[in-house]
């Protein structure tokens, strides 16, 4: 790094340091932001918990609701809508309803995957009880049965003894 560029950056280091590295939110980010706070609330979703789908699903309707309303806003400040305007307004109006439609599908599509990804867990448990106790019979340990089914460290113990452990 050449002398002039060293005094370059010196400068702007410290300009940078009095007046802060981040430029302020305007005010139509602070809108959105607080709105998309909503939005979480309103679908109990937590974005720094969320999977990829609900994190996606919280922003699409987020950003078509609310640029939505400000162009409702917007357009019922003014004393007529012109032709083009309407159509404007109806094809926002028309874009909300079909995402509010996939925002419906959406959701019930997660319902049923959790629902079927339930279902399987239990299926796969219940194989490797089965498996256990298999094992456990072949084995002649059937005295061991029990305590394997009521007691849950003594069963992942017995898991990894008989090469049952989860992937």
């Amino acid at each position: 790094m050449t002398q002039e560029q060293q005094k370059d950056m010196a400068e702007m280091e410290d300009y940078c340091g009095q007046h802060g590295w981040v430029e302020p939110l305007t005010q139509e980010d602070q809108d959105y932001y607080a709105y998309f706070r909503n939005v979480c609330r309103r679908y109990n979703i937590n974005p720094s918990k969320a999977n990829r789908l609900e994190y996606d699903f919280v922003i699409r309707v987020a950003e078509s609701e609310f640029y939505v309303q400000k162009a409702t806003a917007f357009y019922s400040h003014e004393d007529s809508l012109t032709d083009k305007k309407e159509g404007v307004a109806r094809n926002r109006i028309e874009l909300f309803d079909q995402e509010d439609a996939v925002r419906r599908s959406t959701k019930a599509q997660v319902g049923q995957a959790r629902k079927e990804g339930l279902k399987e867990g239990r299926t796969e448990g219940e194989a490797r009880l089965l498996q256990l106790i298999s094992g456990l019979y072949s084995a002649g340990r059937e005295n061991e049965v029990e305590r394997a089914v009521n007691d849950e460290a003594y069963r992942v113990e017995l898991y990894k003894e008989f090469g049952l452990t989860i992937e």
